[in-house]
C-alpha cells in the first residue's frame, strides 16, 4: 500500500462509516481509535490533495526541519504560513520532533538508534520515545507532540520503522508526518546500506 492508497482508503472509510463523533479542541471531529496502518512503499510520498491546498515545497522543507532538530518555527513560518499558529511564544514549537529525536546537543537519539542497528542487525531496542509525559502532561500548549515513538528493525535485508501516535489527523498531519517519517527511515536505511 502506498500513502495515497491510504489516504483514500481512510477517507473512504471516514465518510462510509463515519466513524464516532467526538468534540476534541479544535472542534467535533469522526474520529477511528487503534487504526493499524501499513505502507509498503515509503518513499512514493509525494501525493497532492486536490482541495486541501497542500505545498509539496513546505512539506519538504519541514521534513527537513524536523531532520536537523530544530524548534525554530519563524524561520519555517517562511514556508508554512501558519506555523506561528502552533507556537506559544510566536518563536518556536515546543513539542517539535525534531530536538525530541536529534537530541539536545549531548546526545542524537537517530544517530544512538544507527549506531545500535548497524552493531546489532538483530536489536529490537531502537526505540526514539518522542512523548516526555513530565513535559507534555503538565503544560498548556498549542504544541504537544501527535507521534509518540519511532521504533526501528531490520528484518530481510531491510528497515521497517513503526510510528505510534497518539492522534494523527488524516487531512493535515498524516501527510506531513508520513512524509517526515519516510525521509528519516529513508535516510537511516541509506546509512545501514539497506532497503527501506
Amino acid at each position: 500500500k502506498t500513502y495515497r492508497e491510504f489516504f483514500l482508503g481512510m477517507t473512504a472509510n471516514l465518510m462510509y462509516y463515519g466513524g464516532e463523533k467526538f468534540d476534541s479542541r479544535n472542534g467535533e471531529t469522526l474520529e477511528f481509535r487503534n487504526v493499524l496502518i501499513g505502507i509498503d512503499y515509503p518513499q512514493q510520498r509525494n501525493f497532492i490533495i486536490n482541495g486541501r491546498g497542500n505545498n509539496p515545497i513546505a512539506t519538504a522543507v519541514e521534513a527537513l526541519w524536523v531532520l536537523v532538530g530544530s524548534n525554530n518555527a519563524f524561520w519555517l513560518n517562511q514556508y508554512l504560513p501558519r506555523a506561528l499558529d502552533y507556537s506559544d511564544n510566536r518563536l518556536n514549537w515546543r513539542g517539535v520532533y525534531g530536538p525530541r529525536i536529534r537530541g539536545d546537543g549531548c546526545r542524537d537519539y537517530l544517530l544512538l538508534a544507527f549506531k545500535e542497528l548497524n552493531d546489532n542487525n538483530e536489536s529490537r531496542r531502537c526505540v526514539i520515545n518522542i512523548f516526555n509525559a513530565e513535559d507534555d502532561l503538565n503544560v498548556q500548549s498549542k504544541d504537544t507532540p501527535c507521534n509518540l515513538l519511532l521504533n526501528f528493525y531490520l528484518r530481510g535485508g531491510k528497515l521497517y520503522l513503526n510510528v505510534m501516535s497518539r492522534s494523527m489527523d488524516i487531512l493535515f498531519g498524516s501527510c506531513v508526518n508520513f512524509y517526515e517519517w519516510s525521509i528519516i527511515q529513508e535516510l537511516m536505511a541509506n546509512w545501514l546500506g539497506v532497503e527501506c
